[in-house]
């Protein structure tokens, strides 16, 4: 329920709340690809940069050594912080 209220106050500009319902969505179980889109695409939407750097290390630290999929997710998460920051 949180992730498609996440969604839902993305879609109409309320990162806030988005962002509250994306984190309280985020949890130790959660797979790599809920984290990202959840989580820290909403941080680096609300410009929360030290956020979404710490929710990325978290999901680095879960990813198994042959996860190629979360690997590139987070490789495209890191891109998107970079990207940001230059940005700036």
């Amino acid at each position: 329920m949180h992730l498609l209220a996440a969604s839902h106050y993305a879609q109409i500009g309320d990162g806030a709340s988005a962002l509250r319902h994306a984190e309280a969505a985020w949890q130790p179980t959660s797979d790599v690809a809920a984290g990202s889109v959840s989580a820290v695409q909403l941080q680096l939407q609300t410009g929360d940069h030290i956020g979404a750097k710490r929710t990325i290390g978290d999901l680095e630290s879960r990813v198994s050594a042959g996860d190629e999929l979360a690997k590139a997710e987070i490789e495209r998460l890191n891109d998107m912080l970079k990207g940001m920051h230059k940005a700036e």
